[in-house]
């Protein structure tokens, strides 16, 4: 088990990152590779197993029963309602911003972006993109939109989800878009989208998201984070996925 520590006035002896273990293995032709089974040999490393194992179990259940549903993921009748909520307010900041509440914004206000294009030292034995990569960077726009959002410097709390949808060439350009997702007391949850843009083509391909939880103060005149809301049904999907997950 390794804590990687994060440096700053904040949390100088804390970990911001404890990982247990994590490892993928690809075979000839980029696909999955079979790996020996790990042996939990103490009860605390048998408790974390089955915690993570069950975690893993209950999300592609929920991915595969999303997917016979067109997309569609299933959440709470609380988180419905929830929902339901924050869509009726972000019409008001939509149609009315004059007389929305001030802590109100949509989402795509809180949005940043940054496009590259992805070099051979960033490739992996297999000659992809390397996904830890792909991942520092991911990292290193969610915690520049947390502090643009929140106007302090943020604490990274933890990694909620990862998702590697499909490979990354070397060559490709690659665009990375973000925005604060939902926020609740200090907690602040930012999305990073990936795609690969083939402009010659006119193509443009999802390939990864990460979502990152962050801890911030807010600064300047306002007391508390503003209420982050879905401006269209595409935030309004991220947040389903994003309770759906919790």
């Amino acid at each position: 088990m390794r804590a990687i520590h994060q440096p700053g006035p904040h949390r100088a002896d804390d970990p911001s990152l404890v990982a247990v273990f994590s490892f993928v293995s690809l075979g000839p032709g980029g696909k999955p590779h079979p790996l020996p089974p790990l042996a939990p040999a103490t009860e605390r490393e048998r408790r974390w197993a089955a915690e993570r194992q069950a975690v893993a179990d209950a999300r592609k259940a929920q991915r595969a029963a999303a997917a016979a549903r067109g997309g569609v993921v299933e959440v709470t009748e609380s988180v419905t309602a929830h929902l339901a909520e924050l869509v009726a307010a972000a019409s008001i900041v939509r149609d009315m911003p004059a007389l929305a509440p001030p802590h109100d914004m949509l989402m795509g206000q809180t949005s940043l972006e940054n496009t590259f294009t992805c070099q051979p030292q960033q490739r992996n034995p297999h000659g992809r993109v390397f996904g830890g990569f792909l991942l520092r960077r991911a990292f290193e726009l969610a915690f520049a939109t947390c502090y643009v959002f929140a106007g302090s410097r943020p604490i990274f709390d933890c990694v909620d989800d990862v998702q590697f949808k499909k490979p990354v060439d070397v060559g490709d350009l690659l665009r990375l878009r973000s925005c604060v997702l939902h926020t609740e007391g200090d907690r602040v949850v930012v999305v990073v989208e990936a795609s690969v843009i083939a402009p010659e083509r006119l193509a443009s391909s999802p390939t990864n998201a990460f979502t990152f939880t962050f801890r911030a103060a807010p600064s300047g005149p306002q007391q508390r984070l503003r209420r982050v809301l879905p401006g269209d049904e595409g935030d309004l999907r991220r947040l389903r996925q994003h309770f759906a997950d919790l």
